[in-house]
């Protein structure tokens, strides 16, 4: 007797870590558009996650780094509802972003998104093995491709 079963190649870390932030470096050019994109990726991410059933954890400089857990679609509207009131942080550190990425249990999965691009504080994130770091710069690459094929 032969039986087909659905095995959908990868895998699912057992809970995911969004950290928002905006650090930069000295010299960075601060832009709202930036922040607006950045906060649309932040919940685009939530919803992924929360689609494939993996609990998430929220982390920003906007909220003050209080986590917010993402489990059920109420918490995740909930968490929408901060993030489409969320105003830019006045000035993330350095030793703020970095203290709270040292919290996290290494085995998460840890998705880094920020309205800095990613060349501004790439070199002071240490080495994980599921680490994803957005550059919300090359989104406006994508974008204005799409406006010149128009």
């Amino acid at each position: 007797m032969m039986v087909r079963e659905l095995d959908p190649p990868g895998f699912h870390p057992q809970k995911a870590v969004i950290l928002f932030h905006s650090f930069a470096t000295d010299g960075a050019l601060i832009r709202p558009d930036r922040f607006e994109r950045a906060i649309s990726l932040v919940w685009g991410a939530m919803r992924h996650w929360l689609a494939c059933g993996v609990p998430t954890l929220l982390m920003a400089d906007v909220e003050e780094w209080v986590p917010r857990r993402v489990v059920t679609r109420q918490q995740l509207g909930q968490a929408g509802e901060m993030l489409s009131r969320a105003r830019r942080a006045a000035g993330t550190e350095e030793h703020e972003l970095f203290g709270r990425m040292q919290d996290l249990d290494r085995d998460d999965a840890l998705i880094m998104i920020s309205d800095m691009p990613v060349v501004h504080w790439k070199d002071h994130v240490g080495k994980r093995s599921q680490l994803v770091l957005v550059d919300i710069a090359s989104y406006e690459r994508k974008q204005r491709e799409r406006r010149g094929r128009a």
